[in-house]
């Protein structure tokens, strides 16, 4: 039995891909690995607090919602105090978050001698001071651990220094496939409950950040609704951008075609529901959502040199440029075709390797590794 620790900054409002990730890992777990979390901060009320609970993972909290002057020495009390706790019932830490310091200097100081630092997105572009410090803490996570992981190795290059980049080892964020099988009777439940039917039916999945470049899909839906009047937009995700938005679209008379979901458990279905996926991120680590999108039969619209390439999984991704205005991005979405059968593509994507089971068989055998055992 391995008895895994895995750190993540908070159980938030936002379901993001790091708490996904754990999320879909942890749904193909078998009796060889035991999950447990550590988190800076929780918020009991969330649905992804619900999701955790229901999956029955042990949640420990340290209870430091935000990191500032006056908190960092109660933060790193607590930290200390918890490892000296309960360090010794671990033999992995596997920490996803390299903007939280002393997490992997306290596991080692500790005992924990398998510590792996996980690297799911680039380091967000923000202030100088801010920046500078997001990368003094990973220059003392990368200190303390001893597995260097990257949601890609893009990703990894640009955020770990060149004195690990030999190091790095990708761990692809894998679905649970089944989820997302495309599903007739659901799609038609779906687009009954929300009014859908007879309309094309765009869907975003994300976060309400500048990141996620809400604006631009907002004028690209836009562009859709005037030369396909019977279109509606589905926006899963929820953030500090949403205000915003929701005025654009009454700015520019459309709020009552775009369902403003919220964050949501039921990604996969809302999904089914959908004829296309737009994803037009500014930056992005690595895009879970584009895999889902396709495990889901969607055709999947993408900014160009901003999503890796390795998302592309199957012919439904197609890259477009952002320098290329809404219009062309209407055009494009809008003259698509795609003939091949939805539900006929699940056994050719399950093969893929971002099969969540086979991302868990990997992590495993990593962490086998880095104890000293044979992985059979």
């Amino acid at each position: 039995m391995i008895n895994a620790l895995h750190y993540i900054s908070g159980i938030s409002p936002d379901i993001g891909g790091i708490e996904q990730f754990v999320l879909n890992i942890y749904s193909q777990k078998d009796d060889d690995v035991e999950f447990e979390i550590l988190t800076r901060h929780m918020n009991c009320d969330t649905e992804l607090y619900k999701m955790l609970k229901r999956s029955n993972i042990t949640i420990h909290n340290l209870d430091i919602e935000h990191l500032n002057l006056h908190t960092i020495g109660e933060y790193r009390k607590k930290l200390n105090e918890f490892f000296s706790l309960n360090a010794h019932k671990y033999d992995v830490l596997h920490c996803h978050s390299f903007t939280d310091p002393c997490i992997c200097k306290a596991a080692k100081k500790n005992g924990i001698k398998n510590v792996l630092l996980h690297i799911h997105s680039y380091i967000p572009k923000g202030k100088i001071i801010k920046t500078a410090v997001k990368k003094l803490t990973l220059y003392s996570n990368c200190k303390n651990a001893n597995q260097y992981l990257a949601c890609s190795l893009d990703v990894g290059k640009a955020t770990y220094s060149q004195k690990y980049a030999d190091k790095i080892k990708v761990i692809n964020n894998g679905i649970n496939f089944d989820k997302y099988k495309f599903d007739e009777n659901i799609r038609k439940e779906v687009r009954k409950t929300y009014e859908l039917e007879n309309q094309f039916t765009v869907i975003h999945i994300g976060r309400f950040c500048e990141e996620k470049n809400h604006e631009f899909l907002i004028k690209i839906f836009n562009k859709i609704k005037q030369k396909n009047p019977n279109s509606k937009l589905i926006l899963a995700g929820d953030g500090e951008y949403r205000e915003k938005i929701e005025k654009l679209c009454r700015d520019l008379n459309i709020y009552n075609d775009v369902l403003f979901l919220g964050n949501r458990s039921d990604v996969n279905n809302l999904l089914k529901a959908a004829d296309v996926f737009i994803f037009p991120s500014k930056s992005e680590g690595f895009g879970m959502a584009v895999i889902e999108a396709q495990a889901s039969g969607l055709p999947t619209f993408v900014s160009a040199d901003v999503i890796p390439n390795t998302v592309k999984i199957s012919d439904l991704v197609q890259f477009i440029k952002l320098d290329d205005n809404e219009e062309k991005w209407a055009e494009i979405i809008l003259n698509y075709k795609n003939d091949f059968p939805r539900e006929k593509l699940f056994d050719i994507l399950c093969q893929s390797e971002f099969n969540a089971k086979n991302t868990y068989l990997n992590l495993k055998k990593l962490y086998k590794t880095n104890m000293g055992e044979k992985y059979d």
